[in-house]
C-alpha cells in the first residue's frame, strides 16, 4: 500500500511538472541556503581550528591583569580608578630566570617580544621595532606568519650581547635599499620615537609575510612594517633601564601538558610574586581556551544565519500545503471513487501525506545538491577547503519529512473526511 502511494506520488509529480517544480522551489531555496551556509561555516571553523591550533598548540600566554578581571579582555570588571602599574607589578629578568629554573624540564623556553618604539627613516616612512629574545625570534619565524627570505638569522651571541642588528621585511628593504638582497649587511638608520635620537642597526636578514588565506591573515595580523631586534639591545636604547613586561609567552615542550603547565605556572607566579599585590594578579591563557571561544562564536553565527535562511523553508512548506489543497480539489472525484471501492479514511490520508512528503524530499534532494556545490564554491573562493556537512544533510532530510507531514496533514485530513457520495457528484 505504501509503495503504491509512493509510485502514485511520483506519477502526480510527472503529470504536473511545472506546478511541482514551482511548489518545490521554496524548499529547494531554503535547503540549499542552509546547506551552503553550514558547509562554509564548517570549512571556516575547521580551517581556523587547524591553523590557530598549529600556530599556538604549545603556547601559554601570561598577562598581568586587575584582580577583579576574569581575563585580559574583561572590560565589565575593569576598574579605571585604581593605581597604575608599577615596576613591582610587572615581570622582569629575575622572574623569567626563576621560571626557567623551576619549569625548564617541561618548558622549551620563555618567549619575550615587545613593541619598543617606531623608527622614522627615509622619506618620513617608519617601522615598528619589536624587541625579542632568541626564543621569541625563533617562534616568530616558525609559527607560520613570517617566512625568512634573505641573509641570516640573528645569532645567539647577538641576542646575549644586545648587538645593534635588525631583521626587516622585504617591503621595508625594497623601500630603503631597492631590493632585499641589497639590504644585507647595510646600516639601517632613523630617529627613534622613544628617545627622539638618531639610532642605527645593521641589517642581517629579511622576511616576508606568509599568507594563510585572506580571512586567516585578518585574524592573525602581521604588519609588514615590523622589524625584529635583540631584546638586550634595549639596554643601550633605553640607557640601562631594567626589563619590565606585563605579558610573556611560555612554550611547552609537550602539547599534551599545556593546560597542566599553564595552571601550575599561573599559581606559582601568583603565590610567589603576586601574593601581596593589592591590585594585580597573573592570568594564564592557552590556545585551547581561545579555540573554544572561536568555535562557540563560529557555531552561533552559523546557526543564526542558518535560522534566517530556514525561513524560506517555512514559505516553501506553506506552498506545499497550498498546492496539496488545490490537488485535492482537482481530484475530488478520484477520492470519491477510491472510497466507493473500499478505501478507508486512513488510506486516503496516508496517500496524500506521502505525496506531500515525496514533494518535500525531492525538493530537499535538489536543494542539498545545489547547497553543497554552492558552499564548496564559496569556501574555495575565500581560501578554505569546503566539505559536505553531513549533519546539515541529515537535518535537512529530517526537516523535509517533518515539513511534508506537518504541511500535508491538513489537506490529507480534508481529503480523508470527504463524503464519497458528495465527492462522486463533484464537477
Amino acid at each position: 500500500m505504501i509503495l503504491d502511494s509512493i509510485l502514485l506520488a511520483f506519477s502526480e509529480l510527472k503529470a504536473n511538472k511545472m506546478r511541482s517544480f514551482l511548489t518545490m522551489l521554496g524548499i529547494v531555496i531554503g535547503i540549499s541556503a542552509v546547506i551552503a551556509i553550514m558547509t562554509v561555516g564548517d570549512a571556516l571553523r575547521s580551517s581556523t581550528m587547524d591553523t590557530l591550533g598549529g600556530l599556538g598548540a604549545t603556547k601559554i600566554y601570561y598577562y598581568v591583569i586587575q584582580k577583579d578581571q576574569n581575563d585580559p579582555y574583561d572590560d565589565n570588571n575593569r576598574q579605571n580608578d585604581i593605581r597604575p602599574m608599577r615596576s613591582t607589578d610587572m615581570f622582569n629578568d629575575e622572574i623569567f630566570r626563576d621560571l626557567e629554573d623551576h619549569f625548564g624540564d617541561r618548558v622549551k623556553g620563555i618567549s619575550l617580544m615587545m613593541a619598543q618604539s617606531t623608527l622614522n627613516y627615509k622619506d618620513d616612512k617608519r617601522i615598528v621595532l619589536y624587541a625579542c629574545n632568541q626564543c621569541g625570534f625563533e617562534e616568530s619565524l616558525s609559527e607560520g606568519t613570517m617566512e625568512f627570505t634573505h641573509g641570516r638569522h640573528i645569532s645567539k651571541s647577538e641576542f646575549e650581547s644586545g648587538a645593534k642588528v635588525i631583521m626587516i621585511s622585504d617591503e621595508t628593504a625594497t623601500a630603503y635599499y631597492g631590493s632585499p638582497e641589497a639590504a644585507i649587511g647595510k646600516p639601517f638608520e632613523g630617529i627613534d620615537s622613544l628617545t627622539n635620537k638618531y639610532d642605527n642597526f645593521t641589517v642581517v636578514g629579511t622576511y616576508k609575510k606568509k599568507s594563510n588565506g585572506a580571512l586567516m591573515d585578518m585574524m592573525v595580523y602581521v604588519p609588514t612594517q615590523i622589524s625584529l631586534i635583540p631584546l638586550n639591545s634595549l639596554q643601550s636604547i633605553r640607557l640601562g633601564e631594567p626589563l619590565e613586561m606585563s605579558e610573556f609567552t611560555a612554550i611547552a615542550k609537550n602539547a599534551d601538558e599545556v593546560e597542566e603547565i599553564s595552571k601550575e605556572m599561573e599559581d606559582y607566579l601568583n603565590n610567589v610574586y603576586f601574593s601581596k599585590n593589592d591590585t594585580y594578579k597573573v592570568y594564564a591563557e592557552t590556545m585551547t581556551s581561545t579555540l573554544d571561544q572561536i568555535n562557540n562564536i563560529t557555531n552561533m553565527i552559523t546557526l543564526a544565519i542558518s535560522a534566517i535562511a530556514a525561513i524560506s523553508l517555512l514559505v516553501g512548506g506553506i506552498g506545499v500545503m497550498n498546492i496539496m489543497v488545490v490537488s485535492i480539489t482537482e481530484r475530488t472525484r478520484e477520492i470519491g471513487t477510491r472510497k466507493a471501492l473500499g478505501a478507508t479514511n486512513k488510506d486516503i490520508r496516508m496517500q496524500f501525506l506521502i505525496e506531500a512528503v515525496v514533494l518535500c524530499l525531492v525538493g530537499s534532494a535538489i536543494g542539498i545538491l545545489f547547497g553543497l556545490l554552492g558552499g564548496m564554491a564559496i569556501s574555495n573562493v575565500i581560501g578554505f577547503k569546503g566539505h559536505a556537512s553531513f549533519s546539515a544533510i541529515a537535518g535537512s532530510v529530517i526537516f523535509s519529512m517533518a515539513f511534508g507531514v506537518f504541511f500535508g496533514y491538513y489537506p490529507a485530513n480534508k481529503a480523508a473526511k470527504m463524503n464519497p457520495i458528495d465527492a462522486l457528484r463533484y464537477e
